[in-house]
């Protein structure tokens, strides 16, 4: 019984304490659940339930701008977004918080600030947010093609490093801020939009004072003008049109249209000084005057020889064409092809004349799905109107084995080299640099003299010679060409061959 009673009144004293641990940690819950509401209520009351408010505060942590933060893109960052929201059609844009800066579509960044906006064509709808205003680090501001309406935000004028302003596509209306268009590179004449009046500044109200002489005053300009003299063979135009109110800050552009076979070689009067190639803008603070001097055009050079050749680059299924030379109006160009069959040894008849594909400017073309390890001929002719013209020289070219890993260069072929593909004259490999063309020159061993490897460099003429030297030790030299000697003809005297040689010199290997 003792034990019994000793044992319930142990089990009330746990049960006591168990009902007061309970009580203590339900009180705490409950205090840390008012917390929270609390403070979601204040949350709420503050940011008035808008999800947005922290959305800009998201650009600094989201991961929109890179460490280290800087301040400026973060600011850039939030007006954007801003902006995105404000444009109907921001559905096409990728911009958000939680996307790298550098990845938003027309978002062009420079020196920690977003310094181009290219957004042409991009269906945005809505009106121009002022916050634009605060990209200080702006440049470009593309929105052609678009969707815009109202009238564009003054505080464009506030950003100091605005150089192009292109608007036009829009419904835009309104007035131009007149700041705009002093902007080097604008299209704003196209939106034929006035420019918005100036904010008049009030005058203070002066202590009468004794009645003086009055003196005569001028009185000020309302508008000024701008003189078009329109010469023979050309006329100008100017946009926009004239008078062009005082203090407007108006920039009038005048564009020069010379006759068929003319062209614009000289501006005048206050457009003086401005290359013949653009065309002359004024700041219209005064009355001006723009003149234009046209003359006829140069008939261009005469054209050259044709002259065609072919380059391997290695493939054992093609080589490339390339001519220079040939008359200046031509339609297109045509070209054919055959091939030494050395089963036969013989060379086959030539093919038919096909058209080159592309342009009557193409003055090379690839051909491919040619036989391999295959000698070539070519030939190349233009077609004027209807009529073909005459034919180039016959150039030759070789295709290389399939399984080749030194392609060959024979003589006179002429070859390009990629930096990393191996070519071999009898027993020597080498690699050419990237780009470089070669001439196979003699390989191999002729009576009465001694062993000799050579290639002639395209561009310049210049060969690069090894000679066997008491057949033992291979002697290697840089033969420059005199003026005369036909192909040799240096056509780039600048090029430093003697660098491109030495790097063909170090890859030398002899089997």
């Amino acid at each position: 019984m003792l034990l019994r009673g000793m044992a319930m009144t142990n089990l009330r004293t746990w049960n006591d304490r168990i009902r007061r641990e309970l009580r203590k940690q339900w009180w705490q819950t409950l205090t840390v659940l008012l917390a929270l509401g609390l403070g979601a209520g204040l949350w709420l009351a503050f940011t008035g339930g808008d999800e947005s408010a922290g959305a800009t505060a998201g650009c600094a942590t989201n991961g929109a701008v890179p460490r280290p933060v800087t301040p400026g893109l973060v600011a850039d960052c939030e007006a954007l977004l801003a902006m995105r929201d404000t444009l109907s059609g921001g559905a096409s844009l990728n911009w958000s918080a939680s996307r790298p800066m550098r990845n938003w579509t027309g978002v062009y960044q420079q020196r920690g600030r977003v310094s181009s906006l290219l957004l042409a064509g991009k269906q945005l709808r809505g009106m121009l947010p002022a916050k634009l205003g605060e990209l200080e680090g702006l440049r470009t501001l593309d929105l052609r093609n678009n969707f815009l309406t109202g009238s564009i935000p003054a505080s464009l004028e506030d950003v100091p490093r605005l150089t192009t302003l292109r608007l036009a596509g829009n419904r835009l209306s309104g007035c131009v801020p007149p700041k705009l268009r002093k902007v080097p590179r604008n299209d704003l004449a196209q939106l034929n939009l006035s420019n918005c009046s100036g904010t008049t500044t009030p005058t203070a109200t002066a202590t009468a004072t004794p009645k003086a002489t009055p003196t005569p005053t001028a009185t000020a300009q309302a508008s000024y003008t701008l003189t078009l003299t329109q010469a023979a063979n050309g006329r100008l135009v100017v946009v926009p049109a004239g008078p062009y109110e005082a203090d407007s800050n108006t920039i009038a552009v005048v564009t020069a249209t010379p006759d068929e076979g003319y062209e614009l070689t000289a501006w005048g009067g206050d457009c003086a000084g401005t290359p013949a190639s653009a065309s002359c803008a004024l700041d219209m603070n005064a009355d001006k005057s723009a003149t234009a001097t046209f003359a006829r055009k140069k008939p261009p050079p005469a054209a050259g020889p044709l002259e065609l050749m072919v380059i391997s680059k290695g493939d054992a299924d093609a080589l490339t064409l390339e001519w220079t030379g040939g008359p200046a109006n031509v339609t297109r160009w045509q070209y054919r092809t055959t091939y030494w069959n050395q089963a036969a040894y013989r060379r086959e008849a030539w093919s038919n004349w096909r058209n080159v594909p592309g342009t009557a400017a193409t003055r090379s073309f690839r051909l491919t799905r040619l036989r391999s390890y295959t000698g070539y001929f070519f030939e190349v002719r233009p077609v004027v109107g209807g009529t073909p013209g005459t034919a180039s020289n016959t150039a030759t070219g070789a295709t290389q084995y399939a399984d080749s890993r030194a392609p060959e260069i024979d003589p006179g072929q002429i070859v390009e080299g990629d930096g990393k593909t191996k070519w071999r004259i009898v027993s020597f490999t080498f690699v050419i640099p990237d780009g470089m063309r070669l001439r196979g020159g003699s390989g191999g061993v002729a009576e009465n003299r001694p062993p000799v490897v050579s290639v002639q460099d395209v561009a310049t003429g210049s060969w690069l010679v090894f000679t066997k030297v008491d057949g033992k030790e291979w002697e290697r030299q840089i033969v420059t060409p005199s003026a005369g000697e036909g192909q040799n003809v240096p056509i780039d005297p600048n090029r430093d061959v003697g660098k491109l040689f030495d790097q063909i010199v170090a890859s030398v290997r002899v089997d």
